[in-house]
């Protein structure tokens, strides 16, 4: 069994994001509780003038290996309390993945497409026995929070931030050229495709730029990459030696939000 947090508005628009807030809780945990972090993956909600956001309106939610929960919660609890910022509406919420159900999933992805309030986020949660607390402020931060499990849970939503391979944070994978094998042994990438769907052999040759971002698709870590053997202008490039490079954040951008 593993467990899901989701994290939601721990910033202000002069502060660190909810996506370094979830790194930085995530490495605690590892040495606090010493446990495995799966993953922590990034999730988009509803942009619109009726939603109050700092930047993006995104969460995120960290899974890790079975520990105990009451302690756990606990923890994330008073870390996020003692790193406040001025501002922030922090929400949590903390649930074995088992416990995310259809129900919360469903109102999960209500929340990439319309606008809910808080009262319906905690409803939602009390049915399903699932713990949510907003932790400041608004306490706006519950939307995303339970957001964040159900979207993880759905196993088809969202980007990771960090994966369970020897280089945990994706943005401190080397630049350069490597095989798809010597990619997932490094990162914990199970899988790369083209944005077509064209799968991605683990003989071939990636080349890596600054922003390696697989999303979520049917529970895996899946990497989009594009041709390399083609220009901006769709010319062919000759004497090159690799067949792909990581796509552009547009992209991605594209497939995960």
């Amino acid at each position: 069994m593993s467990i899901l947090i989701g994290i939601d508005d721990t910033d202000n628009k002069e502060s660190r994001g909810t996506g370094f807030h979830s790194r930085q809780l995530a490495a605690l945990l590892e040495k606090q509780f010493n446990v495995t972090v799966y993953g922590i993956t990034r999730h988009q909600q509803l942009v619109h003038p009726d939603v109050p956001y700092t930047s993006q309106n995104s969460s995120a939610c960290i899974e890790i290996s079975d520990t105990d929960i009451d302690e756990l919660i606990i923890f994330c609890r008073w870390h996020l309390i003692d790193n406040q910022v001025p501002g922030c509406d922090i929400g949590l919420c903390v649930a074995p993945k088992e416990k995310i159900s259809k129900e919360i999933i469903s109102f999960a992805q209500s929340v990439k497409k319309v606008v809910v309030n808080r009262a319906m986020a905690r409803e939602t949660a009390a049915q399903n026995q699932v713990f949510l607390e907003g932790l400041c402020g608004t306490e706006d931060g519950i939307i995303g929070a339970l957001s964040a499990t159900g979207l993880r849970k759905s196993g088809n939503d969202g980007r990771f931030i960090w994966l369970a391979g020897p280089v945990k944070e994706l943005r401190d994978l080397p630049e350069g050229v490597m095989t798809l094998s010597e990619l997932k042994r490094l990162s914990g990438i199970t899988a790369a495709k083209t944005p077509e769907g064209k799968i991605i052999e683990d003989s071939d040759k990636i080349l890596l730029n600054h922003w390696v971002r697989p999303i979520l698709e049917n529970g895996k870590a899946v990497l989009i990459v594009v041709s390399a053997s083609l220009d901006q202008q769709g010319k062919t490039i000759k004497q090159i030696h690799y067949e792909w490079e990581t796509a552009g954040k547009d992209i991605v951008r594209k497939l995960s939000d």
